[in-house]
């Protein structure tokens, strides 16, 4: 299952895309009874919590705007062990993410707005050791959103 922390606009787009290109099983939480009650409808697996989420999830994408990024940290760090984590928090770099998480690895990735419609540019860096396996499932689960460019984090905030 790929689970969704958080589904504003943009983990609408994510999980929407995921379950209809690819047949995802695609699970959300969100802090918002109107935002869960909408991915229920939308025929996701709504969650009650981000820990439940996480334990249920093989990849977690965090989808939260970077201001509340630690909180949700909080929230799953010591439950990330064996999962990918990929990050769409504008302006929170690798090193932070792998800092508040308690990770050594994670996936920063940047999308653009034409990725509410799968018609996106979505840059993406790998940080930390993943195997080609991981790469490629990270990189065909985007191509939902458009198209993927790989990017070193240093051009990140850049993008």
């Amino acid at each position: 299952m790929v689970g969704i922390i958080g589904f504003g606009k943009m983990g609408e787009a994510i999980g929407l895309s995921l379950k209809s290109n690819f047949g995802e099983e695609v699970g959300v939480f969100d802090v918002d009874g109107k935002r869960r009650r909408l991915a229920e409808e939308k025929g996701l697996t709504v969650f009650s919590d981000n820990a439940e989420l996480v334990s249920s999830s093989e990849i977690v994408i965090l989808a939260v705007k970077p201001q509340v990024i630690e909180c949700v940290a909080d929230e799953i760090r010591g439950r990330l062990d064996g999962k990918l984590v990929v990050s769409i928090a504008a302006g929170v770099s690798c090193e932070k993410l792998k800092k508040i998480l308690g990770i050594d690895r994670v996936v920063r990735v940047m999308p653009n707005t034409p990725a509410l419609v799968s018609e996106g540019a979505v840059a993406v860096s790998f940080c930390g050791s993943f195997s080609e396996e991981e790469r490629q499932t990270v990189l065909r689960l985007l191509s939902a959103l458009g198209r993927t460019f790989e990017v070193p984090e240093g051009y990140m905030d850049a993008v």
